[in-house]
């Protein structure tokens, strides 16, 4: 059995050498050492490359230079051209921000190996070493639901429904301990057999410039019959955004990157009636006071402007479901569980968050009702480089702590008779 692994980098070579290494000792966990074509798709930036694609290379892994940057999609494409295996062999897409758990790949080989259904499989992703906060599985896009997003944009009380329909739906992957069928997986960790790329004809469809490949690529594996599934025993770290960037960082290109990717999404799988709507809707926000835009779901308590992980006074009573956001509709999430009393954000998750306000919001674990809302300013952006030490085991004691307050409230949570957005103030 052969794995084809491959990482897309842009201006992300000292992470791209960490996801790289990750891959190589998750593989050896199968026995499997020597069987292993790890491709390392170079798109052209800003930032020279060189030192890390040479240590790279230095390590085992082929780098291919694209001479376009045309995207995940565009270098994945590019990465996978040059590749060969059987229809049993396995094959591996990467962000280069990913770090994989020791035994991740062993994990998701197994469930694909007992389940000939399942067309996708992704680990659990967590935004830090220390296993503190989740990241979500995401919502499959549609016309409905991107007009959703755009009128969440514009009026607290439909942020807080949307908020409240997409808790419902990221609690229950956060607190799972069983695989998950999902209707979308992200596309920052995927595996899959090879033979999945003979039945698409095509992995990720190289006409997104940026985005929306993945939700593409999870509803033709949808059209196939076959399922996409979160295995939780499989663990990973997403440090996100570390390539487009969020706030500022993310206007300009990205954001056209995005709208066009977002067009081409709703042009292949929303219906004409919902195209025009949200097309309709798009351009009237851009007619919209700044003012009015992006104006929190709830009621905010300011902590102001920190250097360091700011406390939490959480009352007794917990543990306390935690959502973490960097827009004040809560329209995307990390999740943790959290105990009652004073409770400090671990530093190290502190520092991996970007520049700027984020907001967080305190949720019962009974009905996940709006208890109370939090923000804060970081100054100053991340500048640690990822730990696997940290992540295979010299943190365990978070690691158990998380996982037991997990369970804690997985059985506590009624997912049949929760309207947390009628609570929401």
């Amino acid at each position: 059995m052969k794995l084809t692994a491959i990482i897309v980098n842009y201006e992300s070579g000292s992470l791209a050498q960490t996801c790289a290494r990750s891959v190589r000792e998750a593989w050896s966990r199968l026995g499997a050492a020597q069987d292993l074509d790890l491709v390392v798709v170079d798109q052209p930036g800003r930032v020279d490359q060189s030192s890390h694609l040479e240590a790279i290379a230095g390590e085992g892994a082929r780098i291919v230079q694209s001479p376009v940057n045309d995207g995940y999609a565009g270098g994945m494409t590019r990465g996978l051209a040059g590749t060969s295996g059987n229809d049993d062999d396995l094959v591996l897409i990467l962000n280069p921000d990913v770090l994989l758990a020791d035994d991740c790949l062993v994990q998701l080989h197994a469930y694909l190996r007992l389940n000939q259904n399942a067309g996708l499989v992704a680990p659990r992703t967590w935004l830090d070493e220390g296993r503190t906060f989740l990241l979500p599985t995401p919502q499959l896009p549609g016309g409905r639901s991107e007009l959703c997003d755009l009128g969440a944009a514009r009026w607290p009380w439909i942020a807080r429904r949307v908020a409240a329909r997409r808790a419902r739906k990221d609690w229950k992957s956060w607190l799972t301990e069983k695989p998950l069928e999902c209707e979308m997986l992200p596309g920052s960790c995927l595996l899959m057999r090879r033979r999945l790329l003979g039945d698409l004809g095509v992995l990720l469809d190289p006409s997104f410039p940026l985005y929306y490949e993945d939700a593409d690529l999870c509803r033709r594996v949808h059209m196939l019959g076959q399922s996409t599934v979160l295995v939780p025993e499989a663990e990973a770290v997403h440090f996100g955004a570390r390539c487009s960037g969020t706030g500022e960082a993310f206007e300009g290109d990205p954001r056209a990157r995005w709208r066009e990717s977002r067009d081409i999404y709703l042009q292949r799988h929303a219906s004409g009636l919902g195209r025009g709507i949200v097309r309709a809707a798009d351009y009237w926000s851009r007619t919209w006071n700044t003012k009015t835009i992006g104006r929190a779901a709830h009621q905010v308590i300011d902590l102001g402007t920190v250097r360091s992980s700011p406390a939490l006074e959480l009352p007794p009573g917990g543990p306390w479901l935690v959502e973490m956001s960097l827009a004040p509709t809560f329209g995307f999430c990390a999740g943790a569980v959290l105990p009652g009393h004073t409770q400090f954000f671990p530093e190290r998750t502190f520092d991996w968050l970007f520049e700027g306000t984020v907001y967080l919001r305190v949720l019962s674990s009974q009905d996940l009702r709006v208890f109370r809302s939090y923000s804060f300013t970081k100054s100053g952006g991340p500048t640690a480089q990822p730990d696997a030490n940290l992540f295979h085991g010299v943190d365990a004691a978070n690691s158990e702590l998380a996982s037991s307050l997990r369970g804690s409230v997985r059985g506590s949570v009624d997912w049949d008779d929760i309207r947390a957005w009628r609570h929401s103030a």
